[in-house]
This record gives structure tokens, sequence and C-alpha cells, in this order.
């Protein structure tokens, strides 16, 4: 028993886990990029649309664009300090409430890719383990100072990025990227320098 204990640590590494994840998706490469562009689909509240997004992963400010049938277009822009939105009205106003205030900064720390920085003074613990398909993920669960806690599931096989989950207050938000193979045998991810555009799905889910 306290072997199995031990080698379920041993493979529970977060660091390790991100250094595969760098290495998966660009490693070096990322240093010459400044903005990551993406389109996809959109799920939310039972209602589909699309949504768009540009992020420079250098600062972690970051833009997404929303449109939901019925429900009509959401701007968001954090501009690295407030999180600014414009909603179906048309009006504009900022998010200065304490959870879109915590989750902008959990966002920009994703956003720059954070988990990357050896350096980075974010608390980051696994979180159990999951599956997509027939893979295995490990849940690494982040959360920058004054920010909101983050579960990032990691393919232990492609070692990329599957989702990224929130617990809101009344809700769990999950941003899930999909694997594309290459002909070349590698593969192309939201999160990879040489991937300028993917789809990407947000489901929103009750708690």
């Amino acid at each position: 028993m306290l072997a199995l204990i031990a080698a379920a640590t041993i493979l529970c590494n977060p660091a390790a886990l991100f250094s595969q994840v760098a290495a998966a998706t660009g490693g070096a490469a990322w240093k010459s990029v400044g903005e990551v562009s993406a389109v996809g689909s959109l799920r939310s509240s039972g209602l589909n649309g699309n949504s768009g997004l540009h992020e420079d992963v250098r600062s972690g400010r970051y833009t997404t664009r929303q449109t939901l049938s019925v429900a009509g277009e959401t701007l968001e822009v954090y501009d690295g300090s407030t999180d600014w939105v414009r909603d179906i009205s048309g009006g504009v106003h900022a998010y200065d409430a304490w959870y879109p205030r915590a989750l902008a900064l959990t966002q920009a720390y994703l956003t720059r890719r954070g988990y990357l920085d050896t350096n980075s003074t974010a608390a980051i613990a696994c979180a159990g383990t999951g599956t997509v398909g027939a893979d295995e993920t490990q849940l690494v669960r982040v959360q920058p100072l004054g920010g909101v806690p983050a579960t990032m599931a990691i393919n232990t096989r492609t070692h990329l990025v599957e989702s990224i989950s929130f617990r809101a207050p009344i809700e769990t938000d999950v941003t899930t990227s999909p694997i594309i193979a290459k002909s070349d045998g590698s593969y192309c991810h939201l999160q990879s320098p040489t991937q300028a555009r993917s789809n990407r799905r947000t489901v929103t889910e009750p708690t």
C-alpha cells in the first residue's frame, strides 16, 4: 500500500507536467510569440453561438467576443488592470466585483502561460486524475496571487492541456481545446505557437 501511494505521488509532479506541456507545445518558440488568436464554437446555458479571442501572451491582456443566438454579442477586454465588458445592451462597464477581478487575474496568468514559468509564485498543486476518451489526464490546480483557482487537465499521452475549469459561485465554467493530429505525426493545439487558429468550446455547467 505504501508503495502504491509513493508511486502516485511521483506521478503527480506539477513541475514535470508543465515541463512536458512546454516541450509539446513549442518550447523555446514561445519566446518569439506575441499574440495568439482563436475562433470557435460556444455553448452556454443551452444556447449555441461562436466566440473569438486575442491574447497578448507577454502581458496577459486579452479580448474575447461571444455571440449567442437570441442573447446577442458580448465583448470583454482586460487591459492589464481592469476587466471591461460591452454587453448585449451596448453599454460598456467595468467588472469591479471581487470575483470578476480575481478571475481576470487568473485569466491573465493563463494567457501569458504563467504555468510554464519555473519562477512563478502561483500556488500549484495536483488535484487528481481524469479521462478524455481513452486517455488519462492529470488535474493540476493553479492559483496566482489574488486570483481564483483554476483546474487544468493535462493529457498524459500528448502532454497538452485538454481543458481549464473555474468553479464560480453558482456554476463551473469549462474551456476545452481539441487536439488536432497532423500528417507528420505532430499535434496542433490552441496553446501551440505554430497554431494560429483553433476551435474552442466553452461549456457552462451548474455546480
